[in-house]
């Protein structure tokens, strides 16, 4: 059971103040981030996929000399919509987005040094908690 959905059914004029979301544009509770609607409104651990690229957009201003960017992170941080976010913004900053994988945490070692051979500058690090299985 979703609590705040079942909350949301039975009121459309009490306001409902989430202590903690982590997506809730995902979970159907807003129509978006910026303008929630209805009557929900609070915090959010995770904004969603969009939050990823407006990292490497605040760091391509603090740091806008670099053109090459490494992803340390799972195969599965990759191809998921936050890594595919980051991919998508790139073009448009001018940066080329290296995938550095690592399996789990104690192999981490080899992409940065593989990264740090290859030149690559700020390397951003996605972790990731997935609370269900997914398919690789």
């Amino acid at each position: 059971m979703h609590i705040p959905k079942e909350v949301a059914r039975v009121t459309r004029t009490v306001p409902i103040v989430m202590a903690g979301s982590y997506n809730p544009v995902e979970a159907g509770l807003v129509a978006s981030l910026a303008r929630p609607g209805g009557n929900i409104t609070g915090l959010t651990a995770n904004s969603g996929p969009e939050i990823e690229a407006k990292r490497l957009q605040l760091l391509k201003e603090v740091t806008p000399a670099v053109s090459r960017i490494a992803f340390l992170g799972l195969k599965s941080d990759w191809e998921s919509p936050e890594g595919k976010s980051v991919g998508a913004v790139t073009p448009r900053l001018g940066i080329t987005l290296v995938h550095a994988e690592h399996t789990h945490p104690p192999s981490m070692a080899a992409p940065l040094r593989s990264s740090a051979a290859s030149g690559l500058k700020p390397c951003s690090y996605q972790a990731t908690v997935r609370t269900s299985p997914t398919a690789s």
